[in-house]
Order: C-alpha cells, then sequence, then structure tokens
C-alpha cells in the first residue's frame, strides 16, 4: 500500500528534475523513475521519453554503459561520501515514515530525543542520526518539517488534508507552471493556462 502523502512528494520530486532532466540530466531521469516505482506512480509521458531516449543510446551502442553521462551518469557525484548518500537514500524516507506514524497515533508528543530514539529503535540507527537524516529528508521542501505536521495534527486535520495544504503552500506556482492545481476536493488535476 502506497501512502498519498509520499506520492504526493514524490510527484513533485518529479516536476522540480524535469528542468534538469530537459537540459541533460540523466540521473535525474532515473531518480525520477525510482520515486514513480517506490511510490506506485504512473510514469508521466515525458519521463518515459526521456528514459527511452538514453536506454536507447545505450542499446544502439551509442554509449559504452549505463553510467555514461549521455545514458544516466555517475550514481554517486564526484566529491560525495558513497556511505552518506546511501544513508540518506536509504535510511531518510524510512525515519520520516516511521515519525509521522508515531506523530500521527499522538500528535501531542513532543519532537524530542525520546521520539528520535523510538524511530531510531525501528530502523536501527542512533537518535542524532535519526534527526540528521529527517531534516535532510525536509530540506528540499517536498516533505513537511515533524513539527508542522505535529502542529496540524493538532488543530484535528487528518493526516492526508496536512500534506496536501503544505504541498499546496509550497508547490502551487510549480504546479501550475507545469498545468497542473489542486481542486476542491483535494485530487491534483490538470488545468488550462492561458497564453500572454
Amino acid at each position: 500500500m502506497h501512502m498519498p502523502f509520499l506520492q504526493l512528494g514524490a510527484a513533485h520530486f518529479c516536476l522540480s528534475v524535469k528542468a534538469d532532466i530537459e537540459s541533460g540530466d540523466g540521473f535525474a531521469v532515473m531518480e525520477a523513475i525510482a520515486q514513480c516505482a517506490a511510490h506506485g506512480l504512473v510514469l508521466p509521458n515525458w519521463l518515459s521519453v526521456a528514459f527511452l531516449e538514453r536506454y536507447q543510446r545505450v542499446i544502439d551502442g551509442e554509449c559504452k554503459g549505463w553510467g555514461e553521462k549521455e545514458a544516466f551518469g555517475s550514481v554517486v557525484p564526484k566529491g560525495k561520501n558513497l556511505a552518506g548518500v546511501v544513508a540518506t537514500s536509504k535510511f531518510g524516507p524510512w525515519a520520516y515514515e516511521v515519525a509521522i506514524d508515531l506523530l500521527s497515533t499522538n500528535s501531542s508528543r513532543p519532537i524530542d530525543v525520546w521520539l528520535y530514539e523510538e524511530v531510531g529503535e525501528k530502523i536501527g540507527r542512533k537518535a542524532t542520526q535519526v534527526q540528521s537524516l529527517i531534516n535532510k529528508y525536509c530540506s528540499d521542501g517536498f516533505y513537511p518539517p515533524l513539527k508542522y505536521v505535529r502542529d496540524s495534527l493538532l488543530t484535528k486535520k487528518a493526516l492526508g488534508e496536512v500534506f496536501c495544504a503544505w504541498s499546496h503552500a509550497k508547490h502551487k506556482d510549480e504546479l501550475r507552471a507545469y498545468g497542473l492545481a489542486w481542486d476542491s476536493i483535494g485530487e491534483l488535476t490538470e488545468i488550462s493556462i492561458k497564453k500572454t
């Protein structure tokens, strides 16, 4: 089962890397496809086309391998620590999801070392690592900080409403640029944009 708020974040991620993909970033193609696959999203047409173009370059022998810039590029950019990239990628979303789960069952719970320790016990990490992972995961703006979620839950909002409100507030202009908007029932819909 896919969590709607994570699907929403994945959709926003894909939209956020669209310009990178259009400017030739092959690794962004793979990241966007991974987000869609992980969260049960259908690939947007522009992403399918970008993937197939790069895939075909390798199959046709225009590239020597998948890691070449003309295909999908390097997984770990030069200068990045592989262990740090792996930890953030693997444990960041998991830590965030566990923390959200704990807050949704007790919205008056403080966001403190005890929360991070409980999350850490569930994912096999120390409290300080958990806090850092969650902060990094939220830093891109796709997922609301724990304090925002907790404070919104205290006002008796449903978890889905919390994430929709965050997403709408943070990304409405970006979504509009791609011809999308939230409708009155919280669904993402296509809109027509008047040309000026």
